[in-house]
C-alpha cells in the first residue's frame, strides 16, 4: 500500500519543478514547485537556491508547494535548504509541503514549512545528527568533531522544540529523536491536527 501511494505521490509531480525537470510546468494558483526526492546534497541546495531566486524575481503566485520524498542527507544542505525557505518566507512566500517519505534532514525541512501534510501511511522520522567516519583519527580530530556534533545536536534540539513542543512533550521529542521513532503520517498527525494534516488527495496541499 505504502509503495502504491509513494508511485501516486511521484506520478503526481509529473507536471512540477524538480531537480531533475527544471523549468517544467507548476500547479495553477502556485509558483514553482520543488519536488524532493534524492539525497539532502549541495547539488539540491543549489537548487532551491535558483528555485528561490526565480521565485522572488518573477513570482507567478504566493504559494510554494513542496513534495518530499527523501530519507535525508548532509546537514549543512540542508541548513542551506532552510535558510533559502526562511528567505522565500520573509519575501512573503507560504510553503506548502506534503511529505510522502520525510527521514533525519529532510524531516527538518518539513518541519520549515508553513502548511504540513501528509499522506496516511507517510513515512517519518526524525533524529540528531552523527558522523559515520571510514578511517581511524586522532585525539583532537575527535574533539573538534564531538563538539561539533554537540553544537548541531543543540541546533536539532531547538528547531524541534520550536515547532513540535506546543503538540508533543518535550520528553516524547527527545526520545524519538534519541531512538529515531518512525511514524506513519496517520500516527504523527491524528493526535496533532493543528501540527500537520492528513490528506489522501496528493495535491491538496494547493
Amino acid at each position: 500500500m505504502f509503495t502504491q501511494l509513494l508511485g501516486l505521490a511521484i506520478a503526481a509531480t509529473a507536471l512540477l519543478f524538480c531537480p531533475k525537470a527544471e523549468g517544467m510546468p507548476s500547479p495553477k494558483g502556485t509558483t514553482r514547485a520543488l519536488l524532493i526526492n534524492d539525497d539532502i546534497s549541495t547539488e539540491l541546495a543549489l537548487v532551491v537556491d535558483k528555485m528561490r531566486e526565480d521565485a522572488i524575481a518573477n513570482p507567478t503566485a504566493k504559494v510554494v508547494p513542496v513534495f518530499i520524498l527523501s530519507d535525508g542527507g548532509r546537514t549543512s544542505a540542508m541548513a542551506h535548504i532552510i535558510n533559502n525557505m526562511r528567505l522565500l518566507k520573509a519575501a512573503g512566500f507560504q510553503l506548502n509541503c506534503l511529505a510522502v517519505v520525510a527521514q533525519s534532514a529532510a524531516y527538518m525541512i518539513w518541519l520549515e514549512c508553513d502548511k504540513r501534510s501528509v499522506l496516511p501511511n507517510s513515512k517519518l522520522m526524525f533524529h540528531y545528527p552523527y558522523i559515520v567516519y571510514p578511517y581511524a583519527i586522532g585525539a583532537d580530530d575527535a574533539k573538534s568533531m564531538a563538539n561539533s556534533l554537540e553544537a548541531s545536536r543543540d541546533a536539532f534540539r531547538h528547531m524541534l522544540m520550536a515547532a513540535m513542543e506546543n503538540f508533543m512533550s518535550p520528553m516524547d521529542i527527545e526520545h524519538a529523536a534519541l531512538t529515531s521513532r518512525t511514524w506513519s503520517g496517520e500516527e504523527l498527525c491524528s493526535p496533532r491536527p493543528q501540527f500537520c494534516q492528513i490528506t489522501n488527495v496528493v495535491r491538496s496541499y494547493k
